[in-house]
């Protein structure tokens, strides 16, 4: 049974091919080295857990999708007050077109026809400053749904 291989491997080439992220990982997101510069912008998948039922596999997923937040040490000229001294709105709006071409890929795209759909409605939260080195962006959680074609029942 290769389900949680094969999704991984979807994900990723399906992030990798996207030109907003350097850098997609997996796993403990403690163990990725987020103090280095030069793997933002980065997504980062993490499998919650899988329901079972009649052929088919749920994996629940939240994918990270995560940027360095640049600070202008200069303060705010008239006029960009609202967007403030730094490109968290750039970063936020960039890191949630990355989540929506990955769900509108699951939804509808070639994703979708190689038969990993998701379920149910996405949700997308906003972070800004969650990790130590000024990251902002959007953790995505959805529910992803495989057929489960490799169990036989006479096993």
């Amino acid at each position: 049974m290769t389900g949680y291989y094969d999704l991984l491997e979807k994900l990723k080439t399906s992030l990798e091919a996207n030109p907003s992220i350097n850098t997609v990982t997996t796993g403990d997101l403690l163990e990725v080295d987020l103090a280095k510069q030069t793997i933002f912008p980065l997504a980062h998948i993490v499998i919650q857990n899988v329901t079972f039922s009649d052929h088919v596999m749920t994996f629940n997923v939240s994918l990270l999708f995560a940027d360095i937040v640049d600070i202008n040490k200069d303060n705010p000229r008239d006029g960009e007050i609202f967007r403030g001294n730094n490109n968290e709105q750039d970063v936020h709006n960039t890191m949630l077109q990355v989540a929506n071409k990955l769900w509108t890929d699951m939804s509808r795209g070639t994703i979708f026809s190689d038969q990993y759909q998701v379920e149910g409605t996405p949700t997308a939260e906003p972070f800004v400053d969650r990790f130590d080195n000024e990251l902002a962006g959007w953790d995505l959680t959805l529910s992803i749904s495989i057929p489960n074609k490799q169990i036989s029942a006479c096993v």
